[in-house]
């Protein structure tokens, strides 16, 4: 991608108060049905196709690290030598194509629809903002927390548990007219919904091939070891959950 703005989502004494309320005060209200807002969390309602949407659940995450990309479509979507020619030659002759060979020919036709002939240079684009935000899903397993005597009286060890690192949001976000500074490209809800997962597949493709998953990992234990230090643990590990 040409254009990324990294940012990194700080916490605080905030945080804090925020384990202590995973720690107990969460499932007590899941169980009272007191819905919690709690700062660096998304809250969302996720229905369970299984029951036939008869039933949801309240979906808990934490995000410890966010990317902000503005991309240019379709240009910083094409790989630097692409040969569309020598693809559709290829799907011409009904050879098997890779699941990124597919999806070049499907931003073809999709520029072609809305009047981008990539063929030829022009100067018809979209610029698209995209926020992806990594960290936790603590809806299943929470935060587990393990305490052992350290060496010495009055020394006491922690073995902190985490889930796997996730990407907890990946959002295009909406530009208005008065707000977007670029030419608008020709394309009606069908085609603007295509482009948008389009991008969201590919970005998010990006940011776990540059790492985001590991530096949210690096972030949540990076927020987590101060406070308990401050709480006078000596000695403190992280794992992950199987």
């Amino acid at each position: 991608m040409r254009h990324l703005k990294k940012t990194i989502l700080k916490a605080g004494t905030l945080l804090f108060l925020l384990f202590i309320f995973i720690a107990g005060g969460y499932l007590l209200a899941a169980r009272l049905d007191i819905t919690f807002r709690l700062p660096f969390f998304s809250h969302q309602r996720e229905a369970d196709s299984k029951v036939v949407l008869s039933e949801s659940r309240e979906i808990l995450r934490l995000a410890t690290v966010e990317y902000l990309y503005k991309s240019v479509f379709p240009y910083d979507f094409i790989p630097e030598g692409t040969d569309f020619r020598k693809l559709f030659s290829s799907l011409f002759r009904n050879e098997k194509l890779t699941e990124e060979e597919q999806a070049l020919i499907d931003l073809y036709r999709l520029c072609a629809e809305i009047g981008i002939d990539l063929n030829m240079e022009q100067y018809t684009f979209a610029v698209i903002t995209t926020r992806v935000k990594g960290g936790f899903d603590l809806s299943q397993k929470g935060i587990g927390i393990e305490e052992t005597d350290g060496e010495g009286p009055g020394k006491h060890n922690v073995t902190i548990t985490l889930p796997k690192p996730i990407i907890t949001e990946c959002v295009v976000e909406d530009e208005t007219s008065d707000r977007y500074p670029y030419p608008d490209i020709q394309a009606g809800p069908a085609a603007w919904k295509e482009i948008t997962s389009m991008a969201q597949r590919a970005i998010r493709k990006r940011v776990i091939e540059e790492g985001i998953l590991e530096e949210a990992q690096q972030r949540g234990k990076a927020y987590l070891e101060p406070l308990f230090s401050q709480a006078g643990y000596d000695k403190i590990s992280f794992r992950t959950y199987d």
